[in-house]
């Protein structure tokens, strides 16, 4: 059985556990992070994506939960680095590997059940700018998971530039299932489906593609029937179930 999911670094845990058992599971994201360790990279390096979903689902199809273990004073870039341990070592195979992400991913997940693919062929990575119904406008991520008393009404950020993931195009037409992870609504989930042609090509699947509600309120001020609701402006008929 071969399932896709689009998720973010936590939302997705519970399902991959379910799933991964007895599936082959496709994990999908963006890497548009720039928050703590994540964001001090790409400020040292602004082409870099943001590691922090990307580490989170390698130590999970890994299994290996040092990934996520914090380390102190690293030297890099003429600077100290403090932050996520799998940060640093996927930045670091990304600048040996000729900044490749796709190569990178693969190294990481070779010979396992399970892969992950970032949304894009390989970058740009976005910097993501969104607007609270109060008039505040987020400049980054980090801005966007951080709550506040207003709740974001829309993204400011230009996707039209993105270019589809031919692997992601190919999983899809090979998967059984389709899954939308709970996540952050405006930094994990839209982002990746606002990446230009997406929306159609799940739309043209005829498997289960199921989204599953957010549990709470997210950082960005969105209650679970308002995150719902959201996805489904941006996919439509692609979703056969809400969960």
């Amino acid at each position: 059985m071969n399932v896709v999911m689009f998720c973010g670094g936590r939302g997705g845990a519970r399902l991959f556990e379910q799933y991964a058992s007895h599936a082959h599971v496709t994990i999908v994201v963006n890497a548009y992070d720039d928050g703590a360790s994540s964001g001090l990279l790409r400020r040292w390096v602004p082409e870099a994506p943001g590691w922090s979903d990307l580490r989170k689902n390698i130590a999970r199809i890994r299994n290996e939960t040092w990934w996520n273990e914090r380390v102190k004073n690293v030297p890099i870039y003429g600077d100290l680095y403090h932050g996520a341990l799998g940060n640093i070592i996927m930045h670091h195979t990304w600048e040996s590997c000729h900044r490749d992400l796709p190569r990178v991913l693969s190294s990481l997940t070779y010979g396992l059940p399970h892969r992950i693919l970032h949304v894009t062929e390989n970058g740009p990575y976005v910097r993501l700018r969104a607007l609270y119904a109060d008039g505040v406008i987020a400049e980054d991520e980090a801005t966007i998971v951080t709550p506040r008393s207003s709740h974001i009404v829309s993204l400011l950020t230009d996707f039209s530039q993105l270019v589809l993931n031919s692997e992601v195009i190919r999983a899809l037409r090979n998967a059984d299932t389709v899954l939308y992870a709970p996540g952050s609504v405006y930094s994990s989930l839209l982002p990746t489906y606002l990446t230009p042609g997406l929306p159609e090509v799940l739309r043209s699947l005829r498997v289960p593609r199921l989204l599953f509600r957010n549990a709470t309120t997210d950082d960005g001020g969105i209650t679970p029937e308002q995150a719902v609701a959201r996805q489904i402006e941006v996919l439509g008929a692609a979703v056969t179930d809400v969960v």
